[in-house]
């Protein structure tokens, strides 16, 4: 651990080449204080840090599903799939160690409002 330790303090992670690698840590260093299968979580998370890309076919079925059950018209299908689209960029550029320029609070309470929505739909 302490050569592992002093070869990562050695590493600039500023630059934003490497800057997934700093958040894959980050991800991995959750995992170990998380509990059961949210350690799962953190551990893939990090995974898709390091190594994962982003692909437009999730988002698309993920959009489409939370706006059948969100949206009550079609205009309100259309603007719930717009909104989750973005918010699954930014989730995106987080996970996979992209630079989050365009993150606010209103998404985090947005994200939060459509998984709950989402749950109590169900």
């Amino acid at each position: 651990m302490e050569r592992t330790t002093a070869l990562f303090e050695d590493l600039d992670f500023s630059e934003r080449e490497w800057r997934f690698l700093d958040i894959g840590i980050g991800y991995l260093t959750k995992a170990f204080f998380a509990d059961g299968l949210e350690q799962l979580l953190w551990h893939i998370t990090a995974f898709e840090a390091l190594f994962g890309e982003s692909n437009r076919g999730v988002t698309e079925r993920l959009a489409r599903r939370l706006a059948a059950i969100l949206g009550g018209s079609e205009e309100q299908r259309k603007d719930v799939k717009k909104r989750f689209e973005q918010l699954y960029r930014i989730r995106s550029k987080l996970v996979h160690g992209a630079p989050l320029e365009d993150a606010y609070v209103g998404h985090l309470r947005e994200a939060r409002s459509f998984a709950r929505q989402a749950c109590f739909g169900f």
